[in-house]
């Protein structure tokens, strides 16, 4: 039977004394300490790397494709993630891969480069999986995600097949909306310091021409995530909810549609917001010892923990109706 996890850090872990989760994904800082996550009665079965690393006296965000120090300290800080994990029976940890120069790196030239890193180091007993990072506005350009796309992904899976693989949805569909339109920029200002009025003219660009025809990416998302569980059979799926006609940054991420519980229906920012996912495109295509991680923002419109146990149901349910048929 498939296993659904929520996600929490140490300070969420008492969220869910009363729930009936029993098993959960460590979102980590990097500043905690790492048993502090086995102090509750739900399985710690894997470990969301930090976002950052520190670098000196400065904290930047880890990047595994970095030549440099920024490199080395990311490696280090999985490295430290993996004893912790083989020591106390982790199951995976999901990690971002990293980033780019799309107007002066080739992105098939780099991604060889990370893959030979990986199979330098991958583990025998915790599995590392690569999760999908979307490109948007304030992550494209001079520091693209390198693994985004189902195309990126399938080109590195060759390259280093022993490694994982998540399936984050919201992910998936933030970069298809984004690179449905990317194209049309990136060649007007190729050459060009890009700027936050350029950024912004580009979010302003997407969203409108989304809601001119958003029935026609809604099953090109639903076609994606079909594929991406056939070809890429991801060990882990970050079930998220998203509403791909209000992607807007309001200062720093999420975005407005980003992240959200599966079928939501509601405001955000005092915006309407619905999940425009067709979540059966990937559930139907689970197996039985898929994982399936519950991730969504912590915000004020909902209550975080009745909705991961809302959302959970939702899972097992619809994975049972698409077993029988």
């Amino acid at each position: 039977m498939i296993k659904i996890c929520t996600k929490a850090g140490v300070a969420q872990l008492s969220l869910f004394e009363k729930s009936n989760f029993e098993y959960y994904e460590a979102y980590i800082s990097g500043k905690e300490n790492l048993p502090d996550l086995l102090n509750t009665k739900m399985r710690l079965f894997g470990i969301h790397m930090p976002a950052n690393v520190n670098v000196g006296d400065k904290i930047t965000p880890v990047d595994f494709c970095d030549d440099g120090q920024i490199g080395e300290n990311s490696f280090k800080k999985l490295r430290e993630l993996i004893v912790f994990a083989e020591n106390n029976d982790v199951k995976y940890i999901v990690v971002h891969p990293g980033f780019y120069n799309s107007i002066t790196q080739k992105q098939e030239v780099v991604t060889i480069e990370l893959a030979r890193k990986f199979k330098k180091m991958l583990p025998p007993k915790v599995k590392i999986c690569i999760e999908n990072v979307c490109c948007w506005t304030n992550i494209c350009f001079e520091n693209e995600p390198i693994l985004s796309s189902l195309e990126q992904i399938s080109f590195f899976k060759k390259l280093c097949p022993e490694i994982g693989f998540v399936l984050d949805t919201d992910h998936l569909a933030i970069d298809i909306v984004f690179k449905e339109y990317y194209h049309l920029f990136k060649e007007r200002y190729k050459g060009t310091k890009i700027n936050d009025d350029i950024r912004k003219e580009m979010e302003e660009y997407i969203r409108t021409s989304v809601q001119e025809d958003p029935e026609k990416l809604k099953k090109i998302i639903s076609n994606e995530l079909s594929i991406f569980m056939r070809e890429i059979n991801p060990k882990v799926v970050h079930a998220v909810g998203s509403d791909f006609e209000n992607y807007f940054l309001a200062g720093s991420r999420p975005l407005g549609g980003e992240g959200l519980p599966l079928n939501y229906k509601g405001k955000i920012r005092n915006f309407e917001i619905l999940d425009k996912i067709d979540h059966l495109s990937w559930i139907k295509y689970l197996r039985e010892d898929s994982i399936v991680t519950l991730e969504l923002h912590i915000r004020d419109d909902y209550d975080y923990v009745e909705t991961m146990e809302e959302n959970k149901k939702f899972i097992a349910e619809s994975y049972r109706t698409a077993s029988k048929n």
